[in-house]
């Protein structure tokens, strides 16, 4: 059987899940060019036919009818033999100005990167995901403990202020310096410090 191919391409409509199951209803068939001539529907013809880049399509296809195909792992793998692809065509650029032309072109933040890896490469530092991941832990371990004694001792501030303040105001009070404009001042101060004391009791509950 025969199909046409502006039937095809307006049963697809306009979401990647529609176009990835139109696909698989019609692939191998053939189909009716606008021209006469009579084409077989594959991945190539059907991403032609819908405007859609054809490793685009097949990223879809794979993404629905591969299960490994989105897995961590299977990711990772495709990740890293893009970056060694990349890492193979730059290096066969015998202009430095083509590659720094390049990596130029990625945008400021990218070259910015660069920059900063190179650095690193430059004072003998490991690079690699894992030296950066053992790094990133050593870090966290080490600042931890600082943390809790930073914030051990904010509270530690912050009780000493109030006693202070209720100490100050007492003597204020004893020796006639408050105003009712102070009173307005310090009943404001109060309300702010209720409502964050309010809150953080929640927080605790």
């Amino acid at each position: 059987m025969t199909f046409v191919w502006s039937d095809i391409v307006a049963e697809c409509g306009k979401y990647k899940d529609r176009f990835v199951s139109t696909y698989l209803s019609y692939a191998g068939e053939h189909a009716l060019e606008d021209d006469g001539r009579v084409t077989v529907v594959s991945e190539r013809t059907f991403a032609e036919h819908n405007g859609i880049p054809r490793e685009t399509f097949r990223r879809w296809l794979k993404n629905a009818t591969d299960p490994t195909w989105a897995t961590p792992a299977a990711k990772a793998a495709r990740t890293a033999k893009s970056h060694a692809t990349v890492v193979k065509n730059m290096a066969h650029q015998a202009d430095p100005q083509a590659i720094v032309d390049a990596i130029e072109l990625a945008g400021a933040a990218a070259l910015k990167r660069v920059l900063h890896e190179l650095k690193l490469r430059n004072e003998g530092v490991d690079t690699s995901k894992a030296a950066r991941k053992a790094a990133h832990a050593t870090a966290h371990a080490i600042a931890e403990p600082i943390h809790e004694i930073v914030a051990q001792s904010t509270v530690e501030l912050c009780v000493i202020a109030l006693l202070d303040a209720a100490e100050q105001l007492r003597d204020a009070r004893e020796e006639g310096q408050l105003t009712k404009t102070a009173m307005r001042k310090i009943t404001k101060a109060l309300e702010a410090f209720q409502l964050e004391l309010a809150e953080a009791n929640l927080a605790m509950s």
